[in-house]
């Protein structure tokens, strides 16, 4: 492109309109123009200027506004929790953490005794193994969660997570239908490092374990303990997660641990404070093969007892209210994970009443003398020590 030539073209039709403007615009009229434009602009500026205030209490009158006290929370001021239906007098406590399971202190009521399902060994056979099932997750899903309370007996116990949105809603609705329920406590393990808001770390300070730990539970009221997955990697803070176990179990909430090889750290402390402390024994992946139903019936004939972990999927949870109804209802007794805790203590005290008519049977058993003899004194042989019986 030619520049010098373009230059050429312009400049003489830029003068021509330059000279053509000079000639016909009038510089005085223009001037004058300009200047009361200028004026009317200064009496504008002025008006607003002296008028401002007032305009601003016109506007500030049409305004409606209210004034609401703010209230400091200083250290001995703690905000108040409202109960919701679920919360029994005198199992809560209102701290700054949110409402906090207790054990109250009138009749030693814990939340374990008072939220689980009632069951009674007496009235099932004892020929058949009996089996509990926690379905995990409940309340992530509002479509799943509401497909499992539709096909699932109210022996089946539920394990609601701490992420649920309206969790109270979902406590309420499961034991509406006879669920017992849980709450799921989120720990750190190999194969999760990381659970959601709520986790307790390993490396964390005690002091973030314990409010991660509260966190977790003020979600809701209404469930009887807490259930995690831990594994060996607890032992990395023993003593830490020796104290929560132990915040846990004065509180009154049980226990459910979800692995089958878990560290001993959580149960040592229930058998401290004689705490129920559930194990689980596998978790239910698929219908056949590893982790399926038929690894669940051999478990429990050879145990004569299991606790089974179901999570709470589509395909699973069908699969197991069928396997509810076809094979348990004839086989099996279905309980409520709480009652694995009471199954130890019944089966001690069969035993010592098999035990103690067994006595007894003896007792009557023993020959009757034909006459009464003059008494002797026992010699050394004679007295046998009753040996001791060991539970």
């Amino acid at each position: 492109m030619d520049i010098a030539k373009i230059k050429g073209q312009l400049l003489p039709k830029i003068t021509s309109i330059c000279a053509h403007l000079k000639n016909h615009i009038d510089v005085k009229s223009l001037t004058i123009g300009l200047a009361l434009v200028f004026g009317l602009y200064v009496l504008l500026f002025s008006y607003v200027l002296f008028k401002a205030e007032d305009t601003i209490k016109i506007i500030e009158s049409k305004l409606s506004y209210e004034t609401i006290p703010v209230q400091v929370i200083g250290a001995r001021n703690r905000p108040t929790h409202q109960k919701s239906d679920l919360a029994i007098d005198g199992l809560y406590q209102n701290t700054a953490s949110g409402l906090l399971p207790i054990i109250r202190r009138s009749d030693n009521l814990t939340s374990f005794r008072s939220y689980q399902r009632p069951f009674s060994f007496k009235e099932v056979s004892q020929d058949k193994p009996v089996i509990s099932f926690i379905i995990t997750d409940f309340g992530l899903s509002k479509e799943q969660s509401m497909a499992t309370l539709d096909v699932l007996p109210p022996e089946i116990s539920l394990m609601l997570s701490p992420y649920a949105d309206l969790p109270e809603e979902w406590v309420s609705m499961a034991k509406a239908q006879g669920h017992e329920v849980w709450l799921n406590l989120p720990i750190q393990n190999k194969d999760a490092t990381d659970l959601g808001g709520n986790t307790i770390f390993h490396f964390a300070p005690y002091g973030d374990k314990l409010k991660a730990f509260f966190k977790t539970l003020s979600t809701t009221q209404g469930y009887l303990g807490l259930g995690s997955f831990t594994d060996t990697s607890l032992t990395y803070s023993a003593e830490d997660y020796s104290k929560l176990a132990e915040e846990m179990y004065t509180r009154g909430l049980g226990f459910i641990e979800m692995n089958p090889y878990a560290s001993p750290v959580i149960e040592g402390k229930s058998i401290t404070y004689g705490a129920p402390y559930i194990q689980a024994d596998m978790t239910l992946l698929r219908i056949k093969g590893d982790d399926s139903f038929d690894t669940l019936e051999h478990l429990a004939q050879q145990k004569k007892h299991a606790v089974i972990v179901v999570p709470n999927a589509p395909n699973i949870i069908k699969n197991l209210a069928v396997w509810l109804v076809k094979v348990a209802q004839a086989d099996y007794t279905i309980a409520p994970v709480s009652a694995m805790f009471d199954l130890s203590l019944y089966n001690a005290t069969q035993k010592d009443s098999d035990n103690s008519n067994e006595s007894h049977q003896n007792i009557k058993s023993a020959p009757v003398p034909d006459a009464i003899t003059t008494p002797t004194h026992l010699q050394e042989h004679d007295h046998i020590q009753p040996t001791e019986n060991h539970h």
